[in-house]
């Protein structure tokens, strides 16, 4: 088991070099002033080469990408010390010219914002793997049916729409906010008014004994809770279904019905292993999925999360922060993708020395008595 894992890490570790890699040859084809992060274009030929020579533009390629990912040694101007600088190892993913401030600081203030709305809706989106499983269990009916055809409807409409659908919706309604903050609350979403506990705004506002910026923190994001609570349930539901329909086709399980088992120990000791495994088995996929969604979801509603940041960079064309966004979002999902690896290596050797339950091989084991 320790090997397999090993081996996972292995494979994550070659696969996030690849992504530097890719990363790295789109930031080579910008201007070096765009690389480093200068707000003005270069005009004089010898201030270029200032630049060339001051960041390690005009080494060899190897040796840029080298320095750009581990960093390089430079002589401090106060100090006189030796000190690494750069480094997207050492958390150094440049400067951001959309937000004015170095990138990773940015991505520390609103990562946060994005991770709550997600939090805020798995409890919504759980409830699709558990409505997917009972579904599958009356395949072929009516319900069965219904159910299909409104979740094909649902996974073909784009994030990007939904959340259009459902800002219509809310107009009627005063209370919810959409599109840019009120200027009087903005401190508060940078927690300048608050103690840090968490990060995240909604649970801050309560620890720090506000309800008063929580209703306002609810107000600006339950709506693009609901849009996101929605994608996932319906993903969720999908793969839920899917798996807990390959497990009652299966032949074991037709033979066991046939012998009189009844239907709960048959979900409880193997529809639900079938299912959380297929679960686990699509969880990286449907972690760029709700990624690229929350991404879009807070755009269209103006929240300040990574989305609302991506779409300034690309209004403003700073594309070393939508590359420097992109290799952290693309960090995020290869680490959930190794987490899910490790846990489905832990559950499969669980399942071995456990088996799909004591139970069920009691009950196979007593009816083949009979």
């Amino acid at each position: 088991m320790i090997a397999l894992i090993v081996r996972r890490v292995l494979a994550a570790l070659v696969v996030f070099i690849g992504v530097t890699l890719i990363v790295f040859s789109w930031t080579t084809i910008l201007h070096p002033e765009m690389r480093s992060g200068l707000r003005h274009i270069m005009t004089e030929p010898r201030r270029e080469e200032v630049v060339l020579r001051f960041y390690g533009y005009d080494q060899p390629v190897w040796a840029q990408y080298a320095e750009w990912l581990f960093g390089r040694k430079r002589m401090d101007a106060v100090t006189g010390e030796k000190i690494v600088w750069r480094g997207v190892m050492r958390g150094d993913l440049g400067w951001s010219i959309s937000v004015g401030k170095p990138l990773i600081q940015a991505i520390r203030e609103q990562f946060p914002r994005t991770l709550e709305l997600i939090l805020w809706s798995l409890p919504l989106m759980s409830t699709g793997a558990w409505f997917g499983m009972r579904v599958a269990q009356f395949r072929g009916g009516r319900f069965d049916r219904i159910m299909q055809a409104i979740n094909r409807l649902g996974l073909s409409l784009p994030a990007l729409v939904l959340s259009g659908l459902i800002i219509i919706l809310a107009l009627r309604a005063n209370w919810f906010i959409v599109g840019e903050i009120p200027k009087w609350m903005a401190s508060f979403y940078a927690l300048e008014q608050l103690t840090c506990y968490t990060g995240l705004l909604t649970l801050d506002s309560l620890l720090n004994g506000r309800p008063d910026v929580f209703v306002f923190a609810m107000q600006h994001t339950l709506l693009p809770i609901l849009a996101l609570s929605f994608v996932g349930w319906m993903l969720l539901f999908k793969v839920a279904w899917s798996s807990a329909l390959t497990a009652w086709q299966s032949d074991e399980l037709i033979a066991a019905r046939g012998r009189g088992l009844p239907d709960k120990l048959i979900v409880k000791e193997y529809v639900r292993p079938k299912v959380r495994d297929g679960l686990l088995s699509a969880s990286r996929y449907l972690a760029f999925a709700l990624l690229d969604s929350v991404l879009i979801i807070e755009a269209v509603f103006g929240y300040p999360g990574l989305g609302a940041g991506i779409a300034e960079a690309a209004r403003q064309l700073d594309a070393m922060t939508l590359l420097g966004v992109l290799l952290f979002a693309a960090t995020v999902i290869l680490m959930v993708k190794l987490v899910v690896e490790v846990l489905r290596i832990l559950f499969a050797r669980q399942t071995r020395v456990t088996g799909y339950g004591r139970n069920w091989g009691k009950s196979r084991a007593t009816d083949d008595r009979r």
